[in-house]
């Protein structure tokens, strides 16, 4: 046979890497189908978010190159076993060109994300207290709650009030 398959299994945390590698030792091309062996659906390698091209819930399906290797790799939670992937068809690699996909453009296109730096940010309102003037009676109650913190004997009732506090200004600062 002029394609050959090796593959490996490894388990990390409840998930089996597989491994493997085609090579086409023949003179054409060859069609292949590698089907997963182990008990689970293939997590397919899935660049730019898109499954990649020749991968579906049950292996992988491609052409090999006369000559050429083709390495693969894909996760499955299920137990590892001495033969993870099997070919399930090889055949002579058909002259015809395959129809491209929506996911073959998706894929080509790349991330879809514009850069970060292209991206505006909310205006975050001002929380500096500079040049702002807080009236004396609740300067003179934040003090008062400031310093019982600081000597261990705030009460309950300053947490409450100052729990109210932050959403009455939290609220104000959504309808302004």
């Amino acid at each position: 046979m002029a394609l050959t398959l090796s593959s490996r299994a490894t388990e990390h945390d409840g998930v089996t890497l597989v491994r493997a590698v085609l090579r086409n030792d023949g003179d054409a091309p060859r069609g292949v189908r590698v089907a997963n062996a182990l008990k689970a659906p293939v997590l397919a390698p899935r660049p730019g978010g898109v499954v990649a091209d020749g991968w579906d819930d049950d292996g992988y399906e491609g052409v090999v190159d006369a000559g050429e290797s083709r390495a693969l790799g894909y996760a499955c939670r299920a137990a590892p076993r001495e033969d993870p992937c099997v070919i399930e068809r090889d055949e002579r690699a058909r002259e015809t060109g395959r129809r491209r996909r929506v996911a073959d453009a998706v894929r080509d296109l790349g991330d879809p994300r514009p850069p970060a730096a292209g991206v505006p940010t909310a205006e975050q309102p001002n929380t500096s207290d500079a040049g702002a003037e807080i009236p004396r009676a609740v300067a003179a109650w934040l003090d008062g709650v400031e310093a019982r913190t600081a000597a261990g004997t705030a009460t309950p009732e300053d947490d409450r009030t100052l729990a109210a506090l932050g959403a009455r200004v939290a609220a104000l600062r959504e309808d302004a």
